[in-house]
């Protein structure tokens, strides 16, 4: 794998230059680091103290023998040229806060070591098997990763009385243990008891003699000769630790991404129903509204031909035809949009009893607990850390939309329905008062009449009156048709909770995310 291609992959697709600065601060390490791993109570404590104690090295203060969680953090202590590491006990079940901590943190620690050693009870991995399996699969070079089988004075044959009993009893934990976790050949396991029948017991800094009736069988001098080998291959080993790292890393984003883009294909494909339904009726209402000034057109054309050869004494029955015609033409109009919205309506209702509708209820509710109003990514991205960079990306390309939510007192999409009804509610309202328009037009029929007789003397005039009336019609009438649309515009927005407008983000999202996971698996396709 082309480390810097690694990099410089993760810094875009993750935004973030954490691993980049994790892995910096463990090249600039001085020897190689040697990392003990395990749950809490299989004797990774006595192991070190034993190798130190060996070693003639001093125990540290924050190394403790317990049965109980004592190592709350990751230590390093110098023996023989290798930084040995200490780590929290896996705790793979635990749900309190703590116990998560601790995992977290081993794990962590594994992920940046030149070696790793496993530390198992006799009982070998229980809870903890799957976390060992997945570290396993990591792709460990020769000598990098040991595995010990630890407190092995405690799984049931006495070394003392039955040497050849106990060694049997080790090949076989040795082989089962190989078998379980699907070991490579050339991973070693140690069968060790570092305080064999606990001698030193919970001696901070026993002298190394107390163990000394049990060397020929503790298993502990293989393992410290193979500790103090480590040295003397100190570079092949970071180079190894260099690519398993970045090789770990673009793997496990890799895989995060992949997890997600059902959820996010789910997502794009509701957006985008919601998106061609909104099309839809918007083209819808713009049809409506051309047939609704068309005929207005052909209504107000026949009153100026009409009115073009009247007289003052007959101009009052034009007036009247043109107000029985707009009678007419409002109230099919009217009828028309009354439909229209409540099409819109029942079509909204129907998507928002679907699933991924719910998903993106979800989505835009999580944006709107945010103060939108001084919003950029690094934000979002830590307020909605329960969706992927690529949804939130999309969220940044809604942030309109959230605004326009929080316009209309909207809590979350959940309180859509009531809104639509209201906004419903609202164009028939809207729509019942276009009868002003008669109301309206009325004292314009009378108002031409009087003081008109004059000017029918000259035609030329007259058809200018008559042109000026219609004009003056046409406005009232398109201004409450205008009133009309324009709610019924807002109810099409409305009822498609925005969700159009999280379409074109959610499908530039979707494709950022499947070039970027296609990338990551090029480059660790790489030999």
């Amino acid at each position: 794998m082309n480390i810097d291609s690694a990099m410089h992959w993760y810094e875009e697709a993750s935004g973030s230059d954490a691993a980049v600065n994790n892995w910096s601060a463990f090249a600039g390490t001085p020897g190689p680091v040697v990392t003990v791993l395990g749950s809490y109570d299989v004797g990774k404590s006595s192991l070190i103290r034993r190798l130190l104690v060996d070693a003639s090295v001093s125990v540290p203060d924050w190394l403790t023998i317990s049965a109980r969680h004592e190592t709350f953090e990751v230590n390093e202590v110098e023996v023989g040229g290798v930084r040995l590491r200490d780590t929290p006990g896996l705790a793979v079940e635990a749900d309190d806060a703590r116990g998560q901590s601790n995992t977290g943190l081993a794990v962590s620690a594994a992920a940046a070591t030149d070696v790793l050693i496993v530390v198992v009870s006799p009982q070998l991995a229980t809870a903890e098997a799957d976390v060992l399996r997945a570290l396993v699969a990591r792709g460990w070079d020769p000598g990098t990763l040991w595995f010990v089988i630890s407190r092995f004075d405690e799984a049931g044959v006495d070394p003392d009385s039955d040497p050849a009993g106990y060694r049997d009893l080790a090949d076989r934990k040795q082989l089962e243990l190989r078998t379980s976790l699907s070991l490579p050949e050339g991973v070693p396991v140690f069968v060790v008891a570092a305080d064999g029948f606990q001698y030193a017991s919970n001696d901070p800094s026993p002298d190394s003699s107390v163990w000394e009736s049990n060397r020929g069988w503790d298993g502990m001098g293989a393992l410290a000769r193979a500790l103090t080998a480590v040295p003397e291959d100190r570079a092949r080993l970071r180079s190894a630790a260099e690519e398993r790292y970045w090789r770990a890393i673009v793997r496990d984003h890799v895989e995060g991404i992949e997890a997600q883009i059902p959820e996010m294909e789910a997502a794009a494909h509701q957006a985008h129903l919601v998106e061609e339904s909104t099309r839809a009726w918007r083209e819808e209402l713009g049809h409506l509204d051309a047939a609704a000034k068309a005929g207005l057109r052909g209504i107000l054309t026949q009153t100026a031909r009409d009115g073009y050869a009247a007289d003052p004494d007959s101009w009052t029955a034009v007036g009247e035809a043109l107000s029985r015609e707009l009678d007419t033409w409002i109230d099919k109009e009217s009828v028309d949009l009354d439909r229209f919205i409540s099409d819109v309506n029942r079509s909204a209702r129907t998507e928002r009893q679907s699933p991924n509708w719910q998903k993106l209820d979800d989505l835009v509710t999580a944006a709107l607990d945010y103060d939108v109003d001084d919003v950029d990514g690094p934000e979002i991205a830590e307020r909605l850390q329960e969706y992927a960079p690529y949804v939130v990306q999309a969220i940044v390309v809604g942030i309109p939309l959230i605004l326009h939510l929080r316009e209309k007192k909207l809590a979350g999409l959940a309180d859509l329905e009531a809104v639509v009804g209201a906004q419903k509610d609202r164009v028939h309202a809207v729509n019942s008062g276009a009868e002003t328009v008669i109301s309206a037009v009325a004292p314009l029929i009378t108002a031409f009449v009087a003081g008109r007789a004059q000017a029918r003397a000259n035609r030329e005039a007259w058809r200018l009156q008559v042109d000026e009336f219609i004009g003056k019609v046409k406005e009232l009438a398109l201004e409450q048709w205008s009133i009309c649309t324009s709610e019924a515009a807002t109810l099409i927005e409305i009822a498609g909770g925005g969700q159009a407008q999280l379409a074109a983000g959610l499908r530039s999202a979707l494709e950022d995310a499947c070039r970027t996971s296609a990338a990551g698996r090029l480059l660790l396709n790489e030999e």
